[in-house]
């Protein structure tokens, strides 16, 4: 009874192992393309717990005087920990528009850390969800600068802010 024991625990530690290794495919070098909210992004895995992410965004404004925005965004996130198919990640995000259409200037650049969890539809395909527990704003019009810190709020210029905000990749 002893020897049969022994022998389906070492069966076991096989099987899992096995399995382990089958699931533990390197996520380094896959190139994504893929939203971050609104904004359109090509993302890059630097390692299996790095990656990056930039892209560009078009903000438009109604009402008198309205003109679009046009900024760039880019963000990195180090997954702190994996289970199974989802991952938690912990990063920071910095956004830049710039009014080029207004006489007297308008820019603002937000930078914030971002705190996410993703999850694997697929070998190709993730969701995820990104939250902005701390960000600081400044913008800029006519060479005034107003600045705010915030929390839970992402504020790009245009206006109220989010706390969080959905994302979505499809790897190449």
């Amino acid at each position: 009874m002893k020897k049969f024991i022994l022998c389906t625990l070492v069966l076991m530690l096989v099987i899992s192992g096995a399995a382990f290794a089958a699931k533990s495919v390197s996520e380094a070098g896959k190139l994504g393309v893929g939203m971050f909210g609104t904004t359109p992004t090509v993302s890059y895995n630097f390692s299996d717990s790095l990656s990056g992410q930039i892209g560009l965004n078009y903000l438009t404004s109604s009402g008198a005087g309205a003109a679009g925005q046009l900024g760039v965004l880019g963000s990195v996130a180090w997954d702190m920990y994996k289970v199974g198919a989802n991952t938690v990640n912990l990063g920071a995000l910095l956004n830049y528009t710039s009014n080029f259409a207004c006489v007297s200037g308008l820019n603002a650049m937000t930078i914030a850390l971002t705190w996410g969890a993703e999850t694997k539809l697929n070998p190709s395909l993730t969701v995820g969800l990104v939250l902005f527990p701390i960000s600081y704003t400044s913008v800029s019009i006519a060479g005034a600068t107003t600045t705010n810190l915030g929390v839970f709020n992402m504020n790009n210029g245009a206006g109220a802010g989010a706390g969080a905000t959905l994302t979505g990749r499809l790897y190449l």
